[in-house]
Order: structure tokens, then sequence, then C-alpha cells
């Protein structure tokens, strides 16, 4: 069996690994004398399971196909981040709006740089939407003597019916 293979050798203080190991993960660090199954391992980049079962990842450059554990900003995508060092991406191509959204500093996808332009919430970099207004959007608070600003269809606002 592949899996028997696989579990086998790397428990040198422990004797053998129960068949089910991958079952019972847990059990390998209840076993006196024993380590993580894929602490500095030799890995296959290509079928990296033992190493992923267990919270590891196997590294190919530049760890050299060996199990390590999972870092977020390390510049791979692993289980359980969502996302890793990547850059800003745009919300349109995404989840619709305008703006961009990057990854975090805990890997989670960071939605604050976008806006839903239409749907009458104020949400991300809009200046306003629909006759929803940011704080300080008046024609006085812009500095003219009266009139009324507008909302434009890309949620920003114009100046227009302002009086000078």
């Amino acid at each position: 069996m592949k899996h028997d293979r696989t579990i086998r050798g790397f428990f040198p203080s422990c004797g053998s690994a129960p068949k089910s190991l991958f079952l019972f993960p847990f059990l390998l660090f209840l076993l006196p004398g024993c380590e993580p199954p894929a602490v500095d391992r030799t890995c296959n980049p290509q079928d990296a399971w033992s190493c992923r079962q267990t919270g590891f990842f196997c590294g190919a450059t530049p760890f050299g196909g060996r199990c390590v554990p999972w870092s977020c900003g390390d510049g791979f995508q692993d289980a359980p981040e969502e996302c890793d060092g990547v850059d800003a991406v745009s919300c349109a191509s995404y989840i619709g709006g305008t703006g961009s959204f990057s990854c975090d500093a805990s890997c989670r996808w960071d939605f604050s740089g976008c806006s839903r332009c239409g749907n009458r919430v104020l949400n991300g970099l809009e200046d306003c939407d629909g006759d929803r207004f940011a704080d300080g959007f008046s024609c006085e608070a812009l500095g003219y003597s009266g009139g009324q600003v507008e909302c434009l269809p890309t949620c920003r606002v114009s100046t227009l019916h302002c009086l000078p």
C-alpha cells in the first residue's frame, strides 16, 4: 500500500505508525517520543498530501521539496489562507463595483477598497450613492454659497448645480 510506505520510516523512535493514520492524525502527537509526521520530511510538490494532512505544505523552491509549516506572508497560498502576498486586484473583475481589493496581513481578502455604486449604500471609496452623501459633501461645505450637490452614476459628487 502506497500510504503505508509513505508513513513508514519517518517515525524511527515510534516503531510502526498506525495503519489508519489519516483518520487519527492527532494521535501522532500523543505517542511518546514521536515527532509530527511531516516536519522536515522530503516530499513531492506534485503529490503533497502527506504534508498537508498535518498542517504543513510541500515547499518546492526555495525549500527543496521539504515539508514545511505554512506561514502567512511567505508568498505561498496554503490552507487555511485565502491569499498570500497578492498585489491589489480589480473589484470589477471579481465582485463587481469599482476600486481594488488586496490580501491583508492575516492572509484574508480585504474588500474595504471596493465600492458597489448604485446600491444606495455608501461602500468603500464612494463619495455618494443615490441620494446618500458622505459627510462633508454639500455645496456650502465645499466652499459654494448654496445650491445642491448631485451624485453622479460613478458615485462621485458633482458641484455643477452649486452657486458661486
